[in-house]
């Protein structure tokens, strides 16, 4: 099944996974490469485990060395959609599924996976914010306001709910 979208996003994230549906340990450098070429050259992923919070993949390289290390010992067999959650600006999607893995020959049915991505993240309001209160940063001071003050109705808009 796939995600019901035709959002950049959404189509980019079903074809990532359409393409690591069909890595194996067997597959050649150049299948990995294909999918490695998902993902920004400096973008940071977590493939492995929410246990391993801490040890995210950096870098492109990185991302496909961690998928090869994980296709030795599982790979994904079907993957079934359950429900996709996306921003209205579309940077932001959340796909749950309800995959099949092949686990060393086992097969682990009915494993539940959330993949959220987030497309871009800006750091200019932090940078403001820095800059407002240190005195220190990149921008003018009339940028520096206005980051500021965006962060702040952020944080207002957030707390809202």
């Amino acid at each position: 099944m796939t995600c019901p979208s035709t959002s950049t996003s959404t189509t980019r994230l079903e074809s990532l996974y359409q393409t690591w549906l069909t890595l194996r340990p067997t597959s050649p450098p150049s299948h990995f490469a294909a999918f490695g070429a998902f993902f920004s050259p400096s973008c940071t992923a977590w493939l492995k485990s929410m246990r391993e919070w801490d040890l995210p993949s950096i870098g492109r390289t990185a991302i496909i060395s961690a998928v090869e290390t994980n296709i030795q010992t599982s790979h994904i067999e079907e993957r079934v959609v359950q429900s996709l959650l996306e921003s209205a600006d579309g940077r932001t999607v959340v796909c749950e599924m309800r995959n099949r893995l092949n686990v060393l020959g086992y097969r682990l049915e009915n494993y539940f996976e959330t993949a959220v991505v987030r497309v871009y993240g800006c750091r200019s309001p932090i940078v403001g914010v820095v800059q407002t209160v240190t005195g220190r940063g990149p921008y003018t001071d009339a940028a520096a306001k206005r980051e500021f003050e965006y962060a702040i109705w952020l944080v207002f808009f957030y707390t809202l709910g």
